[in-house]
């Protein structure tokens, strides 16, 4: 070993004693990876200067002097570093956009396991939104789970349609949901209206949310909920298309509150109902006249036994509208109950002669059997024009057997029976040739 005034010498850590009596680790320890690391490729101004101090730290410390020795490794330590940053410029860069990847990376894999066990239900969901469409991106960060389908625009009838089958399937199990402490469907409804409605995050202001319940309300066969909720909207809004709307809203509820769908397939009317639901339609076209409200309007009035009226609203429907056959439909039949067959049987075949829709031909052929359920006898000529839709919608039992029955009535005039009789014979002859 050296004493205090030995000449110090420039011996590396492997040519002397005192390596073997220096410490394994600390700074000795960072300053001696140093001439184990060291590469050409670094700044080798730096790693030559590291090392001078290194060996100059041995020779403190072989001869006693701890303190020297300790500063001249941290010293070389120090060197060492800049000079294997100044090798690797993007190695510091690179370790913090891997810590950043790395958070980022845990806040989304936390987000999709939140919403994954928590998950919304697709009602809240497609309130939330608003019907806007949203990029795959933002729904799926957003709802937690992979939606392969395209979100589309929906109108409210589709929505409702959709939102509807949902709960038509969840209140067949009504007891159970209460067993088992679920809310039922008015509870869920109520708690949507309420979240969404008033403080929701994205609440669409352009949404009547008092119209969409009522809607979907009287949908599900609540009809006097529904009443309530297209009330308390008129109540609680000034502006003249939201009071249009929820007007027809609150008709349509009254006039579905008061039909009745038999066993056979036709309807029986609460006609209180009926009056009620010409009332709101009244309300509704003097705020916004549309041609299906004349038309509605039309129908709910031939109900109530006010025919003028519903000629009257009926031709203006047409008016506006000349394609609305179901409202022609409605006019000849007025006018078949007032006994004007000759205008009667004039509407009648306008329709026939513009090939609707079956759905057309479906609701006349409907409309003439309740009149002939409610009214036996009374109107004989109902069977001519129920023979005539019948045989064009390809009902030929149903127009045979209604064409009889005309042609065998009292009192309809011969012209009238040799016209049944001649659709009867083509009616047979299209049968043979088929």
């Amino acid at each position: 070993m050296h004493n205090d005034h030995t000449p110090l010498e420039d011996k590396s850590p492997e040519e002397g004693d005192s390596s073997s009596e220096a410490p394994s680790s600390g700074p000795r320890e960072a300053a001696r990876k140093v001439s184990q690391e060291s590469s050409p490729e670094g700044s080798q101004e730096g790693i030559l200067r590291a090392s001078r101090h290194y060996r100059r730290g041995n020779r403190f410390f072989a001869s006693g002097m701890g303190d020297k020795a300790l500063h001249e490794w941290k010293h070389a330590a120090s060197i060492w570093r800049s000079a294997e940053a100044a090798k690797h410029p993007l190695r510091k860069g690179m370790g913090n956009l891997m810590a950043v990847l790395g958070l980022l990376i845990t806040v989304v894999v936390f987000y999709n396991l939140l919403f994954t066990m928590f998950p919304r239900q697709d009602d809240d969901q497609m309130l939330l939104m608003g019907g806007e469409s949203r990029s795959w991106w933002e729904r799926f960060l957003d709802t937690g789970r992979d939606q392969q389908e395209n979100w589309q625009r929906l109108g409210i009838r589709e929505w409702w349609d959709q939102l509807r089958r949902s709960w038509k399937e969840d209140s067949s199990h009504h007891a159970g949901r209460r067993e088992m402490g679920l809310p039922t469907v008015e509870k869920r409804w109520e708690d949507l209206l309420r979240r969404y409605g008033n403080w929701g995050p994205q609440f669409n202001y352009s949404m009547d949310y008092n119209l969409v319940s009522g809607y979907g309300l009287s949908r599900m066969g609540e009809y006097q909920r529904s009443v309530a909720i297209f009330e308390k909207g008129l109540l609680s809004t000034d502006k003249p298309e939201k009071r249009a709307d929820l007007f027809q809203g609150l008709a349509n509820t009254h006039y579905y509150f008061g039909y009745n769908l038999q066993e056979d397939g036709l309807a029986k009317y609460d006609l209180e109902m009926v009056r009620k639901a010409s009332q709101a339609y009244e309300e509704s076209i003097k705020i916004r006249p549309v041609p299906l409200s004349f038309g509605n309007l039309g129908w709910m009035h031939y109900l109530l036994g006010n025919y003028e009226q519903a000629i009257d609203y009926s031709l203006k429907a047409l008016r506006m509208n000349d394609r609305l056959d179901y409202v022609r439909l409605n006019i000849g039949l007025v006018h078949l109950v007032q006994n004007n067959i000759t205008e009667s049987f004039r509407y009648y075949s306008a329709v026939i002669s513009r090939n609707p829709p079956q759905e057309v031909y479906l609701g006349g052929i409907t409309d003439l059997r309740e009149l002939i359920r409610d009214n036996p006898g009374r109107h004989p000529f109902s069977y001519l024009m129920l023979g005539l839709l019948a045989a064009k919608d390809g009902q030929y039992d149903l127009a045979e057997d209604s064409l009889t029955r005309f042609v065998t009535s009292p009192n309809i005039g011969q012209r009238w029976r040799v016209m049944a009789m001649r659709i009867l014979d083509q009616m047979t002859t299209t049968e043979l040739e088929r």
